[in-house]
């Protein structure tokens, strides 16, 4: 399973509520802007994303690091990151596309 941006939210937020045993394995490609996702929930969904902002300092990486810290088997996720590059891997596709395929071949 995977997903891109809103669809990477939209993917945590399937595999937390469903624990689907199908999705063995996933990626979460450029989750959502914090800012735009704050501009869309309740006051108490905007206080915890808040104080996962202030845990990871603002980085977007030490972001996914805390998110992962909270899934029941942390210890076993891979993160990988595209540096140097925006939202939609802008100069990084080919980069991207070899982290993934290389992701996948180790899940086979």
């Amino acid at each position: 399973m995977s997903g891109h941006s809103l669809g990477a939210n939209k993917v945590i937020y399937y595999l937390s509520g469903t624990h689907d045993k199908r999705a063995e394995h996933f990626f979460l490609l450029s989750p959502a802007n914090l800012d735009y996702m704050m501009s869309n929930v309740t006051e108490h969904e905007n206080n915890i994303i808040l104080d996962q902002i202030r845990r990871g300092g603002g980085d977007p990486s030490e972001f996914l690091r805390n998110l992962n810290a909270h899934m029941p088997n942390a210890d076993k996720n891979k993160l990988i990151f595209i540096e140097q590059t925006g939202h939609t891997y802008q100069r990084k596709h080919q980069e991207t596309a070899d982290k993934i395929l290389k992701q996948l071949l180790e899940w086979c």
